[in-house]
């Protein structure tokens, strides 16, 4: 009305708006938002809260925060960070976003995002702020820890064969290999693991934490690929039981299996509309009570089925995130138990390392 000009809505017009709104608000004694926030949680984020389920981000802040009671300088932060698996790019850079992320992640994280406290400037200010005294002890303690269970606890060896074929972590072979032993008779019954289906799945499991923190020899810090497994655990030990009772070797068993269930199930459901059609039409009542628990028990055989295809197709689908995960745990135990080796720089892939 003014000069003629259209309107553009954009996000500075939105703030002006969001001022205007706020000052009528506040001249009418009406509430105003002090600090409303920028961005809302994701949805999966905000489900796993609710369920009290640790996602991603809680273990990378946990990861910072330790780090940062374990190191006097930035150089030492990074190294504690690489050790727990997670890669820092653009720390010491101010014209560039730093992110974080672990091996198997294809985008990093913005340390910004994670909250004000995680910062690169925050995280110099923490580690600066820090009682001397109590960081020494923090830093003692963590270079024995690390020195001890090097040199005298399990060591993860490795030929170029595949681990699960070559199966050696030991402090001596026949330590491992009885600890190995009674793990695998007490969850398969004796069953020999040389089948690809059940290795893979029981390699997981002794990485997560399920049997090798019964035996106390974990010493590594468990990948950031390993944790976020954790609540994983009973759902692959049922897969486990069940490549073991129907013996599924072999990804081949598992297809067969698939298919196999598929069928029973959909004539089982041709089978139950018969009983379906029947008790409509019965007047008698011990008949009728027959054919219900008939029903019922059709039913119920139903959904076993139906978790058992469930499982089997897991078995399939999360084939490749498992090898890669258990790939980036061997990783970061040869960079644990080997610091010596030479190990390839971390390079940014593309500018902010992929950072959303």
């Amino acid at each position: 009305m003014t000069d003629g000009k259209k309107m553009n809505e954009n996000k500075a017009m939105y703030n002006r708006f969001r001022e205007t709104a706020d000052r009528i608000c506040f001249e009418r004694g009406l509430s105003v938002i002090a600090h409303p926030k920028k961005k809302r949680v994701p949805y999966n984020v905000y489900m796993a809260q609710q369920k009290g389920i640790k996602t991603k981000y809680d273990y990378m802040k946990a990861a910072i925060d330790f780090a940062i009671r374990h190191s006097p300088d930035g150089r030492r932060f990074l190294q504690v960070m690489r050790d727990q698996g997670y890669f820092i790019s653009n720390f010491g850079s101010p014209e560039r976003y730093a992110t974080i992320r672990s091996r198997t992640d294809e985008h990093g994280v913005r340390l910004a995002n994670l909250g004000a406290d995680y910062t690169p400037e925050a995280i110099r200010n923490r580690i600066r702020m820090q009682d001397r005294y109590e960081l020494n002890g923090n830093i003692m303690r963590y270079n024995s820890y690390r020195r001890y269970f090097v040199n005298n606890m399990y060591v993860y060896r490795y030929k170029d064969i595949e681990f699960e074929e070559s199966w050696r972590t030991y402090r001596s072979e026949e330590a491992f290999t009885k600890m190995a032993g009674t793990c695998v008779q007490g969850m398969l019954g004796g069953v020999i693991i040389g089948a690809p289906v059940i290795s893979l799945l029981l390699l997981t499991l002794l990485f997560v934490g399920a049997l090798i923190e019964v035996h106390d020899c974990n010493p590594h810090p468990m990948s950031p690929e390993m944790k976020l497994l954790r609540p994983k655990i009973t759902f692959m030990q049922e897969q486990i039981d069940l490549a073991v009772n129907e013996k599924l070797y072999n990804y081949a068993d598992v297809e067969r299996f698939i298919a196999d269930t598929s069928l029973k199930m959909e004539q089982l459901k041709f089978e139950r509309s018969k009983v379906y059609n029947k008790i409509r039409g019965c007047k008698d009542p011990v008949k009728l009570a027959e054919l219900v628990k008939q029903r019922d028990g059709m039913t119920a055989e139903l959904a076993r089925l139906r978790n058992k295809l469930k499982l089997a197709q897991r078995i399939i689908d999360d084939q490749p995130m498992l090898r890669g995960k258990v790939e980036a745990e061997k990783e970061q135990m040869r960079e644990w138990y080997f610091p010596q080796r030479t190990l390839e720089q971390n390079k940014d892939r593309h500018r902010d390392d992929g950072a959303r």
